[in-house]
């Protein structure tokens, strides 16, 4: 008794000779961000670098408010995503402490890699809603 089923050996192979091939995006982070209780807006610009792989985006973002919104600081942090088949592109931008943190979504292609985003910061006299996006190129 007792079947043995083989333990099947489908599961694709291991140590194919490193990562994959990724490819260097370097661009710009525009961020617009306003405060419905006071009325102040402000804008914070920067420079984005991610490597991509035909599974993965992996690099980061920074940016510096130049207004009202300058007390933020440097909102900054690693970008860490994966890539489907068709290239849609979903990822994390991690920028603790600030509260910008940013899930995005887009797509990359051979020439363009683009990534919009949204959010809300909640306060007890504030409330900042913002929204952005990444371009960046090989």
């Amino acid at each position: 008794g007792g079947g043995t089923d083989g333990g099947g050996t489908d599961g694709g192979t291991t140590g194919d000779g490193g990562a994959e091939e990724g490819v260097l995006y370097t661009g710009t982070i525009t961020v617009y961000a306003s405060d419905s209780v006071s009325g102040q807006s402000d804008t914070c610009k920067g420079t984005a670098s991610v490597t991509v792989t035909p599974t993965t985006v992996e690099g980061g973002a920074t940016c510096d408010f130049s207004g009202p919104f300058a007390m933020f600081g440097t909102t900054a942090g690693p970008i860490d995503g994966k890539v489907d088949p068709e290239g849609n592109v979903v990822a994390l931008w991690n920028t603790e402490p600030s509260p910008l943190a940013a899930d995005m979504t887009g797509t990359v292609t051979a020439e363009l890699l683009e990534l919009t985003f949204a959010g809300k910061v909640p306060g007890e006299d504030f409330s900042i809603t913002y929204d952005g996006v990444l371009v960046a190129t090989p």
